[in-house]
């Protein structure tokens, strides 16, 4: 992967993800599949419905900062080492807590979804 000299880009993205596709520079995980999905058939083609499939992506990142967090409970400019009395006590509580909300919630969601058994937003 080559990455971008962003002294020479007008809008660089912060850090990776990021896609270019053509003259276009799309970064962040949610951004990018807001823009690829539509594209290759993946969203629903309702307006509603696309908005509604990307706001569980940003839960599903919300998520994944919260896990990333169990890990850097301190600051994340330190060593997991260094904060590893702090980590266990965060991931006890996110296990205990934070797991079985985000987990209840998606389950709701696939069981609500009228229009599929195994999916969260339409049919397939």
């Amino acid at each position: 992967m080559r990455f971008l000299q962003s002294d020479s880009i007008e809008r660089p993205p912060f850090a990776p993800p990021y896609l270019k596709a053509g003259r276009l520079l799309i970064g962040q995980t949610a951004n990018i599949l807001q823009f690829l999905g539509p594209r290759h058939g993946l969203v629903p083609k309702s307006a509603g419905d696309r908005s509604w499939t990307h706001e569980l992506q940003l839960t599903l990142a919300d998520l994944v900062a919260e896990v990333h967090d169990t890990h850097h409970p301190v600051a994340s400019s330190l060593y997991y080492e260094d904060q590893k009395k702090e980590a266990r006590r965060r991931a006890a509580d996110f296990l205990a807590n934070r797991v079985p909300k985000f987990l209840g919630y998606f389950e709701r969601v696939l069981e609500r979804n009228s229009r599929g058994d195994r999916f969260l937003v339409g049919a397939n």
